[in-house]
């Protein structure tokens, strides 16, 4: 199964943990947040790094601009979404619309998904390493990191 379909079971299986909470405040449990926190992004990096791999030129400028445009409207759209399917359904309905739309994904990511290296390369954490210590040592990453987190 690839990583991306592993990622999305998780949250199907996150989501689904949390409408058999009783009470709402059960959510406040660090532990559910964290796991769904981290499987989003996990879901978000891969599907990132899968455009990447797979389109180069205008199509790829094109399909990042459309993840970034959807990441970016999410946040805003998701609050109207959530209120309403609370007030109208109770507060477990966001979560069963979320393990929903997980599901499909999966599916869709199990049908037509796939693999995405054209050519495997070793693994090799020093040349890894390098690279994360440069990353993290240049000044604009660090100081977009600094505004990414602080903006959210």
């Amino acid at each position: 199964m690839a990583v991306f379909a592993e990622h999305l079971l998780a949250y199907c299986f996150y989501s689904r943990q949390h409408i058999h909470r009783s009470l709402i405040k059960y959510l406040y449990n660090i532990r559910y947040a964290c796991f769904t926190g981290i499987t989003v992004s996990l879901i978000v990096v891969g599907k990132r790094a899968y455009f990447v791999d797979i389109y180069s030129g205008e199509r790829l400028k094109n399909y990042t601009s459309m993840f970034s445009i959807i990441s970016a409207t999410a946040p805003v759209v998701a609050p109207f979404i959530g209120g309403y399917l609370q007030k109208s359904f109770g507060w477990q309905s966001n979560f069963y619309l979320l393990a929903g739309i997980a599901a499909v994904f999966l599916i869709l990511e199990l049908l037509y998904g796939g693999e995405s290296l054209k050519t495997y390369h070793p693994f090799n954490a020093r040349s890894i390493g390098n690279v994360y210590k440069t990353m993290l040592g240049s000044p604009d990453f660090s100081l977009g990191l600094i505004i990414i987190g602080i903006s959210y």
